[in-house]
């Protein structure tokens, strides 16, 4: 029988494969932007022609200055209901 640390071990092992994942989680931030950990979205000077799509819906700060963006939709910022700067 094994002894305690044997069963500690054992048990800390089983509590940390239980506590990860089983799907990949997706990226906090899509290419080409850069993100921080503060809501803000960083796209200026990428050479972009539209609004970049799979950035989180809780971007509350969005840098697209320095692109080649000539038109917005009306519905561009749509997936963006907490943007507070532009």
């Amino acid at each position: 029988m094994p002894g305690p640390l044997g069963l500690l071990c054992f048990f800390a092992l089983g509590l940390r494969g239980s506590a990860e994942p089983s799907v990949a989680a997706p990226p906090l931030c899509a290419a080409p932007c850069s993100c921080d950990g503060d809501r803000r979205v960083d796209c200026s000077g990428k050479g972009l022609t539209a609004v970049p799509e799979g950035l989180s819906a809780f971007t509350q700060a969005l840098d697209i200055s320095m692109n080649n963006i000539t038109q917005l939709p009306e519905d561009a910022f749509k997936n963006f209901p907490f943007l507070e700067e532009l």
